[in-house]
């Protein structure tokens, strides 16, 4: 087995390029062979990646185990993420490498002359990279440049990966520091500034048209604040009952695998249990009769939800709205902007927020501060390791609230304020 898949390194490139094939088996396959030639390596007092070409290095970049427990490593998503960015990548050099600027002096050959290209790359190749892949690469030529933040994350990626071939010492040239930073401005950032008016508008919307499986999905993302990811991964058992605060509450195991306890409001637990009524499903506090390890929520096919399928779900169920709601509801998520923010001569256009599972989580930071609750227990209920992140989250709302403008005494300028 071991040599099979070490002398095709190739069609295993190939599976991974590929959108539609099995991860699940793929990775079942791949990962004992990896981690049983990393353990040879060791035993046999050899470098931990002998042998190891680019291919291999990718994979157990991808697919090792980073925890005890796999629920709580990468999610899948997560490293759906990162196989695309990288390999897309890896193709790009392959076919577009004089376009790019990889002027390779010194390629490198591992066994049986096979090229590496991680080992040949130097760090001006990599914001040659960014460069043609913002300015000339074939997506852009057709659809124009990627969004900054679309941008930052595909570096970030790039950035990260090679950092740890470098820190593994699979490459010697630290290569990542050849990427600029790419910190974003709040100009780039997209609006995601939800507040209780746009969230009570949908929820009046949903609740009048009967579909209760989106308004239960959107009070649940509100009043609880959880990730899009947190939602999918749900189990009947999360939901536990606090006899000392007597109220119910949900077990999270957020990034970091770090445990977080939030509370079910009453109306959040109707809501729970309409939508699990709407899908035939039993109550889930009756316990004796539902299996803890059971979906909280499913889909109409009766599986569990995931990330993409249910930011899919969310497109679905607006663009399936009356026409005169869908115009109502574009009238509410817009807002003026010019084009180019920084530039004071750039057209004022109308720009529409996005309404996608991950737009409630900020509705819950901004309603939150709105209440005048704290920013640090706003982002401790969110689960944010860094409070910047939270800012980040609030950074217009605190903005407007914080401008000296507010302060002015009624006094001191009577009627003019």
């Amino acid at each position: 087995m071991e040599n099979i898949i070490i002398h095709n390194s190739e069609n295993i490139l190939s599976a991974l390029t590929n959108e539609n094939f099995d991860l699940e088996k793929f990775v079942d396959e791949i990962k004992p062979v990896l981690r049983e030639k990393i353990e040879f390596n060791e035993s046999n007092d050899e470098y931990d990646f002998t042998g190891f070409n680019d291919t291999l290095i990718l994979c157990h970049y991808l697919y090792r185990d980073t925890h005890v427990n796999k629920q709580r490593g990468k999610a899948d998503i997560t490293k759906e993420t990162y196989r695309k960015v990288i390999v897309k990548f890896i193709s790009d050099c392959y076919e577009y490498g004089e376009e790019i600027g990889l002027d390779i002096k010194n390629p490198i050959y591992l066994e049986q002359n096979e090229f590496s290209l991680f080992k040949s790359l130097g760090k001006r190749h990599m914001q040659r990279y960014v460069d043609w892949l913002n300015t000339k690469s074939p997506y852009v030529l057709e659809n124009g440049a990627y969004k900054p933040a679309s941008l930052a994350q595909k570096v970030t990626i790039l950035k990260g990966f090679f950092k740890k071939l470098y820190e593994w010492q699979y490459i010697s040239t630290p290569i990542h520091l050849g990427f600029q930073s790419t910190t974003l401005t709040e100009a780039d950032r997209p609006n995601r500034d939800a507040g209780a008016t746009h969230v009570k508008y949908l929820l009046e919307l949903f609740e009048d048209l009967g579909h209760i499986p989106m308004f239960t999905i959107i009070h649940v993302l509100t009043t609880t604040g959880i990730r899009n990811s947190e939602f999918c991964r749900l189990k009947v058992g999360d939901v536990a009952y606090d006899s000392i605060n007597q109220c119910y509450y949900l077990n999270i195991i957020a990034k970091g695998s770090k445990l977080r306890q939030i509370p079910l409001r009453e109306k959040t637990l109707k809501s729970i249990n309409l939508f699990r009524y709407a899908r035939g499903l039993k109550p889930f506090l009756d316990v004796a009769k539902v299996d803890p390890n059971a979906p909280l929520f499913t889909t109409n096919t009766g599986g569990p939800f995931n990330s993409s399928y249910l930011a899919k779900y969310f497109q679905r169920q607006i663009a399936a709205l009356p026409s005169d709601k869908r115009d109502e509801l574009r009238d509410i998520f817009s807002y003026k902007e010019r084009e180019d923010p920084l530039d004071e001569k750039s057209p004022i256009i109308n720009k529409e927020i996005k309404i996608t599972p991950h737009l409630f989580r900020h509705a819950f930071a901004i309603i939150s501060s709105q209440s005048n609750i704290e920013l640090h227990k706003i982002s401790q209920s969110l689960g944010h390791e860094n409070i910047q992140t939270t800012k980040i989250y609030l950074e217009k709302v605190m903005a407007i609230e914080s401008h000296a403008i507010n302060s002015w005494n009624q006094d001191l300028f009577g009627d003019y304020i």
